[in-house]
């Protein structure tokens, strides 16, 4: 899944929340990883690298 298509598939999800979550990967596993050092993604590039490599 490109980072366009990810975007066009989960535009419903979010309509103009930003701030919003993904509910299979939540903001508090990305802060978590972020905390410890193991990603310095922002969290909506995490997501989608989550779900492509899942």
């Amino acid at each position: 899944m490109t980072a366009e298509e990810f975007d066009n598939h989960h535009q419903h999800d979010l309509g103009d929340d930003f701030w919003g979550s993904h509910e299979l990967y939540p903001v508090e596993d990305w802060q978590y990883e972020v905390s410890n050092d193991e990603t310095r993604l922002g969290y909506w590039d995490w997501v989608l690298i989550k779900i492509e490599t899942t």
